[in-house]
């Protein structure tokens, strides 16, 4: 089978930077583009296929009428949504509900646990690897594993967190 292609969803932010383009080469809206939605099916952003015989044809779509390309998995709706997100400002502190308080107060959406993987953070991280006190201090909210230039970061529901500029995600 051959490897499907998706086209992106970006979303403009105020916080957004221009490094989806600058680094990652995208054909961003503008410069303030915080978020790339690399794979989603979210109804605020859904991807499109590029390729295949499914090309204009969004993953929701795949996703709901050709289950066996997903291995048959379960659900009502498609779990993922991976993003590339360029900060260029502090985000708000935030804290996501568990699946049943979201389905019940959140228009019957599901509960969002995140990863994330720290793609550019050197000088930051330099700090904080090299001072024990200070890394607990910024990532102790989460599991962290690897090297300064790729921290992944676990977050469950009903944690507080917050993402920093100096963050490439």
């Amino acid at each position: 089978m051959e490897l499907l292609l998706l086209e992106p969803v970006f979303k403009q932010m105020i916080w957004g930077g221009s490094r989806l383009r600058d680094d990652f080469g995208y054909d961003i809206p503008g410069d303030n583009t915080g978020e790339c939605w690399a794979i989603s099916a979210h109804p605020h952003g859904d991807c499109t296929l590029k390729n295949t015989e499914y090309k204009g044809k969004t993953l929701s779509w795949l996703w709901e009428n050709h289950r066996e390309l997903f291995g048959n998995v379960q659900g009502d709706r498609f779990p993922l949504l991976i993003k590339i997100i360029d900060a260029k400002a502090d985000l708000s502190i935030q804290v996501h509900p568990d699946d049943a308080y979201a389905a019940e107060h959140e228009n019957g959406s599901l509960g969002k646990m995140e990863c994330w993987y720290i793609l550019d953070a050197k000088e930051y991280l330099q700090d904080t690897v090299c001072n024990p006190l200070r890394y607990a201090e910024y990532l102790s909210f989460g599991v962290v594993s690897g090297m300064v230039s790729c921290v992944q970061l676990l977050i469950n529901r009903e944690i507080v967190h917050a993402m920093g500029w100096k963050f490439q995600f």
